[in-house]
């Protein structure tokens, strides 16, 4: 039986009822982090007796800056950072220990948001409309120009 390398972690052997997400579970690590040590497995065929590494556990992960999506058939960071407004750089620093050139299927990721801008304070003027006051009929029509500070040209 051929170990996979496993350098700082623990070799496990799989047994008949395992999943990778118990697995996890049992040595406090995460699903992505044995994918990541174990290249090529398939989460959804373990075959018992299989040698798999399971990593050291990491720091405690930072929390998402943003939201948690589910990989689809056919995406890249690049596809994902580009419908959700974001960079493949802040998708990386987002998801530590994630290899963007081996997403799978049903992998659940960090999409950062995009920092929104903030808002600038606009002061808005308002203007009054001057009124008009007429003499006797046939008069003249004069603009009101006491109530702006102003005079008449």
């Amino acid at each position: 039986m051929q170990f996979p390398p496993c350098p700082g972690g623990t070799i496990y052997i799989i047994r008949a009822g395992d999943t990778l997400y118990s697995i996890a579970a049992r040595f406090g690590t995460t699903v992505n982090a044995i994918m990541a040590a174990n290249p090529g497995i398939n989460p959804l065929n373990l075959i018992i007796g299989q040698p798999i590494c399971i990593p050291v556990p990491g720091p405690t992960p930072v929390p998402c800056p943003g939201f948690i999506y589910t990989v689809q058939p056919g995406d890249t960071f690049y596809l994902i950072a580009l419908r959700y407004g974001t960079t493949v750089d802040a998708m990386i620093r987002a998801n530590p220990g994630v290899d963007p050139n081996r997403l799978f299927v049903g992998q659940r990721i960090c999409v950062p948001v995009a920092p929104v801008p903030p808002v600038t304070p606009r002061t808005c003027v308002l203007m009054l409309s001057p009124r008009v006051s007429t003499s006797n009929a046939g008069g003249v029509l004069w603009l009101r120009t006491d109530q702006f500070g102003t005079t008449q040209i």
